[in-house]
């Protein structure tokens, strides 16, 4: 298929509570490919997508929010599981017809699984992060580094998503880092897509710094995934008037166990999560956003401080080397390394040139080609090839996979 080949096909997206589903939905039926848009969100958060195609789940909104903000009865991994068990039957009695059914990782094995028996529809689960046994053994070995308790991963949730990934015909994920993962637990690579996520350009974009302090920022869980050891260990070696590290996120057992351990010269800032609308104003606010995961399928913070003009230090185990020009709008450090992370920072703090030179190609790259349509432009190449390969004879599918078995959806 030629990029100029207008893809022709109808597709189901499924995704419990917004975020890039809901983004694909919305591209999906401005190109008139929206079959069904399945989630848990009102109305009041689905514009974009034709109400006519919209069913919603609205009896998880609540344990969704008790989830969120920690007045769950239940332990929160425990009501996660409850909730994408519910949501994935739920939502598996409601499929329509479609050559595609798209549903997201860890929630969306009966919706395949009932689409392909139905309608024999192309089964794609899309995974933002990394390959649950990657994901797994990396938390594992980070939480004993750090001293802290081991996560009760469970094993029917584990095994379900493995399932998954079996039974697909095709697993979207958004970066390399996480691609690699995937082709070295044995997936084949023509039955995987890389796509990175978009941003919007116009909800995210520079406003006006209101004071002159190196702020360095961080969002997102607040927890050791994320390499918040790391960023605490790194900002507490300096000693820099007028700097301060914020951190935006949710905080977690940990997290505070490990705040409580810092002794920096450095003031650290917790800021609860806030609006959407009012993030623009904290990305702006800062020098650089640091993300130092250990293991992060993304990392959509990335995109959307580059759109706000705040170069990025991000660890190769996110998306940032798919979007970052290392030394041009941002930099890129191994993880697990405090001091690379550290030299980093001292290298932006030291050379204010620099640092002003990459705000402005942090906007100007996101500008470019880092938006939405891009990434629904992917998805749909991604899914008609699939399709296309599903579709041949079988000895010419044999003989397509060996010639495009390096072959990558990106953009």
């Amino acid at each position: 298929m030629t990029s100029e080949t207008r893809p022709t096909f109808r597709a189901a997206v499924s995704g419990l509570a917004g975020s890039h589903p809901l983004d694909l939905a919305r591209q999906f039926a401005d190109r008139n490919l929206l079959a069904a848009y399945y989630t848990s969100l009102p109305a009041s958060r689905t514009s974009g997508v034709p109400p006519a195609l919209v069913h919603r789940h609205l009896a998880l909104l609540l344990p969704i929010h008790g989830l969120v903000h920690g007045w769950a009865p239940l332990a929160p991994q425990r009501l996660q599981e409850l909730i994408d068990h519910e949501f994935d039957r739920w939502a598996s009695r409601r499929v329509v017809e479609a050559d595609v059914m798209h549903a997201v990782a860890g929630l969306g094995l009966r919706q395949r699984r009932s689409a392909k028996r139905r309608f024999g529809a192309l089964a794609v689960c899309d995974c933002g992060t990394t390959h649950i046994r990657y994901q797994q053994a990396t938390l594992d070995a980070e939480h004993a580094r750090w001293g802290m308790d081991p996560i009760r991963w469970d094993v029917r949730s584990t095994a379900n998503i493995e399932q998954e990934y079996e039974e697909s015909d095709l697993i979207v994920v958004p970066s390399r880092f996480a691609y690699k993962t995937f082709v070295d637990r044995g997936q084949p690579a023509h039955k995987l897509a890389f796509v990175p996520y978009g941003v919007d350009s116009d909800v995210y974009h520079p406003v006006s710094k209101a004071d002159d302090i190196f702020r360095i920022l961080f969002v997102g869980t607040l927890s050791i995934r994320k390499g918040l050891p790391y960023l605490l260990e790194a900002v507490g070696g300096l000693n820099w008037p007028g700097a301060e590290l914020t951190l935006r996120g949710s905080e977690t057992p940990e997290s505070k166990r490990l705040l409580g351990g810092y002794r920096g010269r450095i003031p650290v800032s917790v800021v609860p999560p806030q609006p959407r609308a009012r993030l623009k104003e904290l990305y702006s606010s800062a020098s650089v956003l640091v993300l130092p995961s250990v293991e992060d399928g993304f990392g959509l913070v990335i995109g959307q401080a580059l759109a706000c003009g705040t170069p990025v230090i991000a660890s190769t185990a996110t998306g940032g080397p798919d979007v970052i020009e290392d030394g041009r709008n941002g930099l890129i450090i191994p993880p697990r390394d405090s001091r690379a992370l550290q030299d980093a920072l001292t290298r932006l703090r030291e050379n204010p040139h620099l640092l002003g030179t990459m705000r402005l190609e942090a906007r100007r790259r996101v500008e470019d080609a880092r938006g939405w349509r891009t990434y629904g432009d992917a998805m749909a190449n991604a899914f008609a090839k699939a399709l296309e390969r599903q579709r041949r004879p079988a000895a010419q599918r044999v003989e397509s996979q060996v010639r495009e078995k390096s072959a990558r959806c990106c953009w």
